[in-house]
């Protein structure tokens, strides 16, 4: 989305540029990249052809050339815009898992989280990606049979260990009915979910060029992985940091260890096996691998170039190994080398090294004291100014003129370099032919090997008003990252805050000086105060109109519920004894288990050796800029759920309206679908009744554009427009001022601790969308606050067109409707089940509350409308909605009596205000898997059932004949 204000240097966000060759063609100086505005971008790593680049909320943005899938948007499709990678939002919220770190290739990207877990996307043919641990010669006839004759995959394997797999993998194993997992399909004649739901059946034909059909068994390699995978070759060793080089990867573990994986021309893996004097080495080696040679040494820091490698020690002593024809090594020489080898010391023996940086046919490294750079290799890019004696350096030499400008970093592309300085200032030098130097054309010299060429260090005129702190430096682009200076220091970077100026979409820039709202517009609601407040107090005139009107509750409707009421007080004292029986044995097993839980974590406190160096907490923080992964970490394995992947997506999906039906599979469901299927299975629950289709969709959408459009301008013209509009305004755009105005109050309030929806956050345009359109699409209701909560659990799993179309028919039935329309009798109707299942279940909580006159009204009104996205972790949530979606509403009561269930014994002997905060945001230690064993434990009468239906069917009688009146 565009901004309507224009960018000055006030902006209190850092600012992403790029320059050189980029899907928009050639750029010849330093751009800012608008859709990356607000994001505080602390990283950025420039690839062949893409880049990527990492906010300070771990949010990573991706974007360029894709035919491999290097962007890791599941496709490959070329993006001209960054567009932040879905799957790790999704791990952020589900997992509290985000990168800290970044690495691109040619055609691979690596992230590195802060759990220490390392996850690889893109192209994986030479073993870059570490998927397996396959000889070259299985590897290379793979991939000849695959890609040439099209062979189907192995059958998958038996139904008995796939039912021990899954059950053993699990801290909670469950064993699922043994007949779902009888007569499964091969991989090579089953479906996909999506094709499952369209009919078409995938062909094994198209193995090389989609992603869909990659395995993750170790004897079929991936050629290509769209979608960020971990890679659980490294097992549990915990890496610190990643580096890529054209087709292959270094890793640095905690301990000071290096690994090395993929392709191993000349010997850049650094393994010793030189063929001259041993049986010829595997060209791939698809599994990280120690490079045993150096683990005597503690490493500080590894660097990959094209087809070379680099590291520094503990004494700042730089080792280097593979492809030395250029003088790239720094040996003196320019043969391969097939094992890292130490090369000539050129600096003081106290002077220590805080970068190191590898190109295609160069390197370069910066000394921490006197903060002087080094280069050798080929002798364009490295700045030592003129040619004539046409020589590489093959040692490393100090850039002369850069002696007094305090150097801090150093980037190293295919023919340039890039270097920042301590005050902020750039430096550009090298080959130019596709503008990644940055610099004008008369600062250019030429040679006769290329049309533009800057042998000298060169000062980026375009960023002398910015304070640069990171560049990346890619095949023929480049990129930076910096504050304006007006605003910025070194010492004050730190502070900067980003959640002043929370916008929605593009209707409003952070950027900008106008955004500050001074008088309150239409639609405006106090941004200190919880959504629910007002809703609250609304509720309690519900509370009073069922009062008032007790005794005139006419209608066979209303009759039938009363009915319910005698017909389950019969069993409540049976079932509320021996519920509480088993409340009293599950509080002791709790009590049990978190004093085994202590004495584990007790033991897991044992220090394991690490690094400690005097520089090295300064070192991590220029390259960590948002947070270090911590010291210790459990690598999860991301195959435990493969079989039930298999299982849902071959067996379960192409039967869903009769599985879902079906008992044995309720199991499963609520163990939890897998995050890759959610997607597809709650596609499936939801349906689209309502119909819409992709034409009504860019039909509406270019609706909210034109309004966004005209917002824009009216706001340039009067900053005071929304105050007071001029009631000459059409309906419709009254209703969408409204409306963006109390969208821009939520969005940073939804689910604030992921930061995935405010200003800075990779979703809030799309959310904002989404929620527009439905307000346009149902006037009628418009929206309402807690809409924010429910939108953006559809918008984290599902792009914009399914998202807006499974939220607009998840909204259109009876529940959600008499909620978000505040129908007082079609609630009260939700109330009165609730309380009669409450008092069944737990007749002693039941009564507490009412002598603390802790009513209804107080907590489940929002539990309701937000569907528990505002009360519980993100995990449970989610999980919860798998079971919602399939099952139906009556799974709402059973989780609202569950979640009141696991709660009990935190609420017992509590007053009034302490047990409203338990109920209105759950305790630290809330056990998951206790809270739906509780679930399962709520049994709803068949009358009850009937209840519930029959309200759902009513609505939808009475629409359907309003819509025909």
């Amino acid at each position: 989305m565009e901004d309507f204000v224009h960018t000055d240097e006030t902006t209190s966000s850092r600012l992403c540029f790029i320059w050189g060759k980029t899907p928009d063609g050639d750029i010849d100086k330093p751009t800012i990249l608008s859709n990356l505005r607000n994001k505080n971008i602390v990283q950025v790593s420039c690839g062949g052809n893409h880049s990527l680049a990492i906010s300070n909320n771990g949010d990573l943005y991706s974007w360029g050339s894709n035919p491999n899938g290097q962007l890791g948007h599941s496709d490959t499709n070329q993006y001209k815009a960054p567009k932040g990678i879905k799957t790790f939002s999704l791990l952020k919220a589900c997992n509290g898992d985000t990168p800290v770190q970044v690495s691109s290739g040619i055609d691979f990207s690596f992230a590195l989280s802060d759990h220490g877990l390392v996850y690889a996307w893109g192209l994986g043919i030479e073993g870059q990606l570490a998927n397996g641990s396959m000889s070259v010669e299985d590897l290379s006839s793979t991939i000849s049979t695959t890609c040439s004759s099209g062979s189907n995959s192995p059958s998958l394997a038996s139904s008995t260990s796939s039912i021990s797999s899954i059950a053993s993998s699990s801290s909670n194993p469950v064993v699922y009915h043994p007949s779902l997992f009888l007569s499964r399909p091969s991989s090579s004649t089953a479906t996909t979910a999506e094709d499952s739901s369209s009919g078409n059946s995938s062909s094994s034909s198209n193995s090389c060029n989609n992603s869909s059909n990659n395995s993750s068994n170790n004897s079929t390699p991936i050629l290509k992985q769209t979608t960020p995978k971990i890679v659980t070759s490294l097992g549990s060793i915990n890496v610190l940091m990643l580096s890529c080089g054209a087709s292959h990867a270094l890793c640095l573990s905690k301990q000071g260890h290096v690994y090395s994986w993929g392709n191993n021309d000349h010997g850049k893996l650094g393994h010793g096996e030189d063929p001259s004097f041993s049986p010829a080495p595997p060209k791939f080696i698809t599994s990280p691998k120690k490079i045993k040679s150096i683990e005597r040494i503690t490493v500080l820091s590894v660097s990959c170039g094209w087809a070379h490698s680099m590291l520094i020690d503990y004494n700042s002593e730089i080792y280097t190994w593979g492809k030395g024809s250029d003088g790239q090594l720094g040996n003196g020489h320019k043969q391969d080398l097939w094992s890292p080898q130490e090369i000539p010391r050129v600096i003081d023996q106290q002077e220590q090294i805080i970068q190191i940086a590898c190109g295609y046919f160069h390197s370069a490294f910066v000394t921490f004291q006197s903060k002087q750079l080094y280069t050798f290799g080929w002798r364009i890019p490295l700045g030592h100014g003129s040619i004539d004696d046409g020589e590489d350096q093959t040692t490393p030499k100090l850039v002369k003129t850069l002696v007094d400008k305090n150097i801090k970093q150093v980037s190293c592309g295919y023919s340039h370099t890039l270097v920042v300085t301590d005050e902020g200032d750039c430096y550009s030098f090298g080959q130019g032919d596709y503008n990644q130097l940055g610099i004008p054309l008369d600062c250019t010299s030429s040679d006769p090997t290329s049309n533009i060429i800057c042998l000298t260090p060169t000062k980026l005129k375009t960023l002398s008003n910015y304070f640069i702190e990171t560049v990346s430096c890619g095949r023929w682009h480049s990129m930076a990252v910096g504050v304006p200076r007006s605003i910025s220091s070194s010492s004050s970077l730190s502070s900067i805050d980003n959640t002043s100026n929370d916008v929605i979409g593009s209707d409003l820039d952070s950027d900008s000086t106008t955004t500050t709202i001074v008088a309150k517009p239409i639609g405006y609601q106090d941004p200190h105060k919880d959504i629910f407040e007002c809703l609250s107090a609304n509720y309690q005139s519900f509370i009073q109109y069922v009062n008032e009107n007790n005794g005139n509750n006419n209608g066979n409707f209303d009759k039938s519920f009363f009915l319910l009421q005698d017909y389950i007080h019969d069993d409540s004292n049976s079932n509320s004894s021996s519920t509480n029986n088993e409340e009293d044995i599950e509080d002791k097993k709790d009590k049990e288990k978190q004093q085994l839980q202590q004495q584990q974590q007790q033991q897991d406190n044992d220090i394991v050796p690490t690094i400690s160096k005097p520089f090295y907490d300064k070192y991590l923080g220029f390259f960590f800029k948002s947070k270090v992964p911590p010291p210790q970490t459990t690598i999860p394995n991301p195959n435990v759920n493969e079989d039930l992947v298999d299982l849902l997506t071959n067996k379960f999906l192409p039967k869903f309206d009769q599985n879902r039906l079906e008992a044995k599979w309720k199991e499963v469901w609520r163990k939890g679908l897998p995050i890759s299927l959610r997607a597809s299975i709650w596609k499936k629950a939801i349906g689209n009744k309502l119909g819409i289709n992709r034409d009504f969709f860019e039909g509406l959408h270019q609706l909210i554009v034109d309004l966004r459009n005209r917002h824009k301008h009216d706001l340039l013209a009067n900053p005071d427009f929304d105050v007071d509009p001029p009631d000459t305004l059409p309906k419709e755009y009254i209703n969408y001022i409204k409306t963006v105005n109390m969208i821009k109050i939520d969005l940073p309030r939804t689910f604030p601790t992921l930061n995935l929806f405010n200003s800075s956050g990779p979703l809030q345009e799309q959310l904002c969308d989404v929620l527009l359109m439905y307000s346009m699409w149902n006037s009628e209701i418009g929206y309402v606050q807690g809409m924010s909560y429910v939108a953006a659990i559809f918008c984290l799993y599902l792009d914009t067109f399914d998202a807006f179309v499974a939220f607009t028919n998840m909204l259109n039935t009876h529940f959600f409707t008499s909620l978000y329309r505040m129908d007082v009798r079609e609630i009260i109707k939700h109330v009165q089940v609730f309380d009669l299942l409450f008092k069944q279940h737990l007749p002693n909580l039941f009564h507490q509350f009412k002598q603390l006159e802790l009513s209804t009204e107080h907590f489940l009104l929002e539990w309701f409308m937000t569907l528990f996205t505002k009360l519980l972790p993100f995990h449970i949530v989610c999980r919860i909605w798998d079971c919602f979606l399939i099952e139906g509403e009556s799974f709402i009561y059973s989780a609202s009596i569950g979640i009141l269930r696991s709660c009990r014994k935190f609420i017992t002997n509590s007053n009034f205000e302490e047990t409203l905060n338990i109920i209105r945001s759950v305790p630290h230690d809330f056990k998951e898997e206790r809270l739906f064993k509780s679930i399962k434990a709520i049994y709803i009468p068949k009358n009850v059932e009937k209840f519930i239906t029959s309200m759902q069917d009513n609505y939808h009688h009475n629409h359907h004949n309003q819509i025909s009146s």
